[in-house]
């Protein structure tokens, strides 16, 4: 099967409590969920509607969807997330979204035949607004784990098998959970923390869930470390503050 960081990308858009989030699929599941737009160069970024967020060259196909005729279709993890640098200190910003926004979802796929992503780019985007309607508490989709190998795959499958809404789990507990405890990483926390820092598919699978043995722990994407505390309180696992609100998190 090749990889998808060789295959075309459909993508949609959904406005959340913690900005834009762009959702990446493949017709063999969900590859990728990105803070900020899909990756178009920054000259041909989308906006507002799939008509006037077309990259240059693309047009609108009869399905409402954008098709862009010069987007790769290669994943940027680091767009996702940044790699963090200590045992407890890694994590991606995940995305938070509302019933509302659901409905108001862009959608833009790049040429070939990528109905199925397409579709499965859009059943994603209404999840994450029952998600955070409240009325949703894990993620039905498939996932596409081929632009992932080792230890990397390995750890993300399973936070994603075994940590659930409003769950955590430490750093060095998912390494023993995983099972590289013995292994030849020097520090398997830290090596945990790294994988965290470059999750491509956060929220779905879910990082904002991993903190540090000591506390909430570090959290590199959108605007960090708030993202994830937001997050935690929505999931009941953090007492809300005074100034939290669950439809949007305050700068």
């Amino acid at each position: 099967m090749p990889s998808s960081a060789s295959t075309a990308q459909a993508w949609a858009t959904i406005d959340t409590p913690v900005g834009l989030l762009s959702v990446g699929c493949t017709p063999a599941g969900l590859s990728q969920v990105r803070f900020g737009p899909p990756p178009w160069t920054a000259s041909s970024a989308p906006t507002a509607t799939p008509a006037s967020a077309a990259p240059p060259g693309a047009a609108l196909t009869p399905r409402g969807a954008v098709t862009a005729t010069n987007v790769a279709g290669t994943p940027d993890a680091a767009g996702t997330a940044e790699a963090a640098s200590t045992a407890e200190a890694a994590s991606t910003a995940e995305a938070a979204g509302t019933a509302e926004a659901a409905g108001t979802a862009d959608v833009w796929k790049v040429p070939g035949d990528l109905d199925a992503a397409h579709d499965l780019s859009r059943a994603i985007v209404a999840q994450l607004g029952e998600y955070f309607a409240g009325s949703r508490r894990s993620f039905d989709v498939p996932v596409d784990w081929t632009a992932l190998s080792g230890l990397r795959q390995q750890v993300l499958q399973v936070l994603f098998d075994t940590v659930g809404y409003g769950q955590t789990v430490s750093y060095g507990a998912l390494a023993d959970r995983a099972g590289l405890t013995g292994h030849d990483a020097p520090l398997p926390a830290r090596a945990v923390g790294q994988i965290m820092g470059s999750n491509p598919i956060p929220l779905v699978v879910p990082c904002h869930r991993v903190v540090a043995a000591d506390g909430l722990g570090g959290y590199s994407g959108g605007t960090g470390p708030e993202v994830k505390r937001w997050l935690l309180t929505f999931e009941g696992v953090l007492p809300p503050t005074l100034d939290w609100e669950p439809d949007r998190l305050n700068a």
